[in-house]
């Protein structure tokens, strides 16, 4: 007992005690944190390019984390990313998918796409409440092992806080030219729990508006959560079935703002 009591043991002994007691309690709450609240995903296929890459045949694919807990999701902003489910009747693979919401319950959307440029805008109950419109440029992606798509002619939508592209044009490094993603909406008003989501490679993405024939809508129950950052990029391991890891990690500066 004495040894405890020595004022010198002491000195040393509670500092270090403290140190590794709060290390615990911050590691401790950050894997309850993580395990309840966030939870980790990656981008699979091309719906999300030229925003995120997904790409299955070269392996590569972004990866970051989602907020799940209900207060992200009931607090969704215009042109967020999320993680869904598709309707269970639209014939689509199972398993979450990425893409980005253009439109909430009980609102009228009108998309209008050009060679010029696509206008968008937002009605409720008669009244215009959201425009955007968007200029033309062109990108070369790279899906980080090599060059995939060149002379990409994307429209691109500045938001404020953040710009994203969507593309309707492409051509491959094969020379082969895909022209068929112009996208164009008609007064189509949102029922009370529809939400309307496409992802941003108008030429390859199912989505709500390759789906708007289809009887059965995405709804909130749908929505998982919100992608909150990207941490970087690595191949994709199946384990079992639709169990996955990232592999072969690459971490990047994580991006917040897409």
């Amino acid at each position: 007992m004495s040894f405890f009591k020595n004022e010198k043991f002491q000195k040393i002994f509670y500092p270090i005690f403290y140190i590794v007691f709060a290390a615990a309690i911050t590691v401790s709450g950050c894997f309850i944190f993580s395990r309840y609240y966030y939870t980790n995903i990656f981008v699979s296929g091309p719906s999300m390019l030229p925003t995120l890459v997904g790409n299955d045949t070269d392996n590569v694919h972004h990866y970051g984390i989602a907020d799940t807990t209900n207060s992200a999701i009931n607090h969704l902003e215009r042109f967020d990313v999320v993680i869904t489910y598709y309707p269970s009747g639209w014939g689509a693979k199972d398993g979450l998918i990425v893409k980005r919401v253009w439109g909430f319950p009980g609102e009228t959307l009108n998309l209008k796409s050009t060679k010029d440029g696509s206008t968008f805008t937002v009605s409720r109950d008669g009244n215009e409440i959201y425009r955007i419109e968007s200029t033309i440029t062109t990108q070369n992606v790279s899906t980080n092992l090599k060059d995939r798509f060149e002379n990409m002619q994307l429209y691109e939508f500045n938001i404020g806080r953040k710009i994203f592209r969507t593309h309707y044009q492409y051509k491959v490094i094969d020379d082969v030219v895909h022209n068929n993603g112009m996208r164009n909406i008609t007064n189509l008003t949102l029922g009370e729990d529809q939400y309307f989501v496409m992802g941003d490679n108008w030429i390859d993405s199912t989505d709500c508006y390759t789906k708007m024939s289809h009887q059965e809508k995405l709804t909130r129950s749908n929505i998982q959560g919100r992608v909150i950052c990207i941490q970087g990029y690595g191949k994709v391991l199946k384990q079992d079935v639709n169990v996955y890891k990232i592999i072969d990690k690459n971490p990047i500066r994580p991006i917040y703002n897409f």
